[in-house]
């Protein structure tokens, strides 16, 4: 039996490894936007140039040369391929491949190790590039051989204790069930990982090659290497198991105790991090002690290492596993929120298929390993009085306490969450997931404000709820909220110089029309705190500095405009022509009670209807609304549109219609590529309001930005000459509201992100606000612009420290967090239409 594994082993390790399929290189010119032709100037092993008449080569021109490089691909060639074997000494050098990038040449590709992909792209500044691939080195080729041959000692240590049993006991039912007691628990986890690993399997996303200790490996293999260790650990228990120094024992299940949270680590991070060999030892250790912590303070409980120790495995497997799921699912690993969201997660799962990558199998197969390793070694018992007992899960209970209160608070001063909630696998590659979910875990605790009195703030609710409020009187009119994708308005503005107006359009509506900016508190980016302000109307100067409350606070019946309107008969619909996945707005918008969602997959995805950065453009986004519009039944109908178009990535000195006419000194910072774009925004603007000119029901329309765009500072730097600016300069964005009938007309309009919702329903007429709405309008009167940025009175005045000030914000956040805390409770002051 030992020989059968060892032959599979060596078979896959002399054939799979060493002269494993091919190496491939390719030119993916279906593929590139700049150019049907890719270079390299060179491929080497070490120091060694690989010899090209050795290649099998088709669609490639070599160089006139002894070396036949540099080497590109023939103009007009569909079918192009570079394929070597690799040889012997790959295993200990790297293979580097010297390329050139630029807009005169395309991408290409790498494929070695039958399922491992490197791209080598193009670039729009010309330079030379290169890209190293490794093979397995010494340490994997160690580590297996070894295996084998632990394999074979430990195995036989076995079989001669059982042998040597037999022939001095005889083959009785005394011997067999000693057998059995002993080994039972190894025989059961090979069994029950085999089966979970079988079911795994069956989630693959495509069968093919897994890694394990960088060597390439089928599903039989690792079903052989775990054969192998089963064995060992069979011959290892058995040693320990007639092991009679106390000492000796005690120090190896304290060693095992010790590296546990550390193999669990590396096990967690396997399973969904591609990168987790590459993880800083400093973020390394934070995560290890964090696990570490966890597993003393159950040990003081439990009193049993070897349980401690699988549950800490366990937990870090299921985390691992729970990653790579989740990141195929909605491009995001397990974050905090989620569980906060479980309930509107099983009603999106629904029908889905559950999917993971092979390096699920492979972290599994890890974790199956060590169980064999730690179920080996015989647990010292601990003998305790129950007085002793106590008192050390008392000490234990109040030190753990003590460390999490303490870093949970260091964490709230922070002035940013320290992890990307857009892109939160980002910060797992790097710091690892056990410390950026604590972080974030840690950042979301949100403590009642000084003050707080549950009883009165549902004596103001209640107040404003009663409160006559003189509504103008009408139909329900349909209702469209445009948050448009960076947009901001330059023109006119200091030095700067352009040869017409970006926004044109949206500046010439005066009839039924207010125009004004909304003030928000981001700026680049932070697209989905403009979103949830605007949706919610609570400002983000509630939570933490760096807080995503989608992500982080957005649970099953929270606030939104949507609700207090479904409550008056209207539909409501919202779209984002982009992921699902992007700050879990697929979670997020059924939380906030929208159902009838659009993202990405929903549009016409024709290569004429995306930008030259591959966004949608906003003229198709629209005519989806107009033609929703066209559709609609009796009811009303609320529409909330997150555009995409203006979205950062700017060209450099890109040529359109519109021009920056200032000196930028042959860099303009993508200035007129992002002045074209929002004329381009504007034409399909004005297209909507034309559409809507002729509809004949009353509707109205609001347009505003959600921040300024990526490249803001070189439009400050032309406005400023010399980019003296401050919040105020970059903190707001234009905003517009138009109707089809008659409303209230007015100008320079100044108001934060938080109140635009009430606004809008004020100004729309034939709806009821809320009582929160009613409250948040009247301090709207008193402090028009709240963002974490700045506060300004009604006079203009900057207030973030007036102390009168600070008493009605104390106000304020007991009813924000009253309707955080109290959920459905809350639902009658914030959710319906008041009287």
């Amino acid at each position: 039996m030992v020989v059968l594994f060892l032959q599979a082993f060596i078979k896959n390790f002399s054939f799979k490894v060493i002269t494993n399929g091919e190496i491939t290189i390719e030119e993916n010119s279906l593929n590139s936007v700049n150019s049907d032709k890719f270079k390299i100037n060179s491929i080497k092993i070490g120091n060694e140039l690989v010899k090209l008449d050795e290649a099998d080569i088709k669609g490639w021109e070599m160089a006139d040369n002894d070396s036949g490089y540099p080497i590109e691909t023939l103009d007009g060639s569909e079918e192009n391929y570079i394929k070597f074997k690799p040889p012997f000494k790959l295993l200990f050098q790297k293979m580097t491949l010297d390329f050139e990038t630029g807009p005169k040449y395309s991408e290409g590709t790498i494929r070695y190790l039958d399922n491992h992909v490197t791209t080598m792209y193009a670039n729009d500044i010309d330079k030379e590039s290169y890209v190293d691939i490794y093979y397995p080195g010494y340490l994997s080729v160690g580590i297996q051989v070894l295996l084998a041959i632990l394999a074979v000692i430990f195995f036989g240590e076995f079989l001669y204790r059982v042998i040597d049993k037999f022939i001095n006991q005889g083959f009785d039912k005394e011997m067999i069930f000693g057998l059995v007691k002993d080994y039972s628990l190894n025989f059961i986890i090979l069994g029950v990982g085999l089966f979970v690993m079988f079911i795994i399997k069956k989630m693959l996303l495509k069968d093919g090659w897994f890694t394990i200790f960088d060597t390439p490996y089928t599903f039989n293999d690792i079903i052989a290497l775990l054969g192998m260790v089963f064995l060992a650990s069979l011959g290892l228990k058995n040693i320990y198991k007639n092991k009679r120094k106390a000492r000796t024992l005690s120090l190896v299940n304290w060693f095992l105790f010790i590296i546990n949270p550390l193999v669990s680590f590396y096990i967690l991070e396997a399973a969904y991090n591609p990168n987790f060999q590459e993880i800083e030892w400093g973020f390394v250790l934070i995560n290890t002690l964090i696990l570490l912590l966890i597993q003393v303070f159950l040990y003081v409980i439990v009193r049993k290492k070897r349980i401690v120790m699988f549950i800490i495995l366990l937990l870090s497997i299921s985390f691992g596993i729970a990653n790579d799921f989740l990141y195929i699912l909605r491009d995001s690993p397990l974050i905090p929120a989620f569980l906060g969201s479980l309930g509107v997660a099983a009603d999106v799962a629904k029908g889905t298929v559950l999917n993971v990558n092979p390096s699920s199998i492979e972290a599994f197969a890890y974790a199956i390993i060590w169980i064999l390793v730690i179920l080996s070694v015989k647990e010292d018992k601990v003998n305790l009085k129950l007085k002793t007992y106590a008192k050390q899960v008392g000490g234990s209970l109040v030190a753990f306490t003590l460390i999490f209160v303490l870093s949970v608070s260091y964490f709230i001063k922070q002035s940013d969450v320290g992890v990307s909630l857009w892109r939160p696998s980002r910060t797992y590659y790097v710091e690892g997931a056990v410390y950026s979910f604590y972080r974030i875990l840690a950042k979301q605790i949100l403590t009642a404000p000084d003050g707080y009195d549950k009883d009165e703030v549902e004596e103001t609710l209640e107040a404003y709820y009663n409160k006559e409020v003189a509504t103008k009187e009408g139909p329900k009119p349909n209702i469209i909220m445009i948050q448009s994708e960076a947009l901001a308005d330059y023109y006119g503005k200091g030095n700067i110089k352009m040869n017409r107006d970006p926004i044109e359009f949206q500046r010439s509506l005066s009839e039924n029309t207010i125009q004004g900016n909304t003030y928000v508190s981001v700026l680049g980016g932070g697209t989905v705190n403009s979103e949830y302000e605007a949706l919610t109307s609570i400002p983000l100067t509630f939570f933490p500095l760096g807080a995503y409350p989608f992500q982080q606070y957005v649970k099953e019946g929270h606030t939104s405009i949507g609700r207090v309107l479904q409550d008056q008969g209207y539909e409501t619909f919202i779209t984002h022509p982009n992921k699902p996945t992007n700050y879990s707005r697929q979670e997020a918008w059924p939380n906030l009670g929208f159902n009838n969602l659009a993202f990405m997959p929903d549009y016409d995805q024709t290569r004429k209807n995306f930008t030259g950065h591959d966004y949608l453009k906003d003229s198709v986004v629209y005519d989806f609304i107009k033609e929703k519009y066209q559709n609609k039944g009796d009811r009303p109908l609320f529409s909330y549109i997150v555009t995409m178009q203006n979205h950062g990535g700017y060209f450099t000195n890109a040529k359109g219609a519109l021009k920056i006419e200032n000196d930028t000194k042959g860099d303009d910072k993508g200035a007129n590529d992002y002045i074209n774009l929002v004329k381009s925004s504007d034409d399909a603007f004005r297209d909507l309001v034309t559409f809507f000119e002729n509809y004949d029901e009353p509707t109205i329309i609001c347009i505003f930005g959600d921040h300024q765009p990526q490249n803001y500072a070189g439009f400050m730097d032309l406005i400023k000459s010399g980019g003296d600016y401050d919040n105020s300069d970059i903190f707001y964005t234009p905003l517009t509201i138009w109707a089809n009938y008659d409303i209230e007309e007015e100008r320079d309009v100044n108001i934060s992100l938080n109140y635009l919702a009430p606004y809008l329903l004020e100004k729309a007429g034939g709806v009821k606000l809320s009582a929160y709405h009613k409250y948040a309008l009247e301090m709207k009167e008193d402090y028009p612009i709240l963002t974490t940025k700045q506060i300004y009175d009604k006079k203009g005045r900057e207030v973030s420290e007036d102390s009168e000030f600070m008493e009605r914000n104390k106000k304020l956040n007991s009813l924000i967090y009253y309707e955080i805390k109290q959920g459905d409770m809350a639902s009658k002051y914030f959710d319906q239409a008041s009287k």
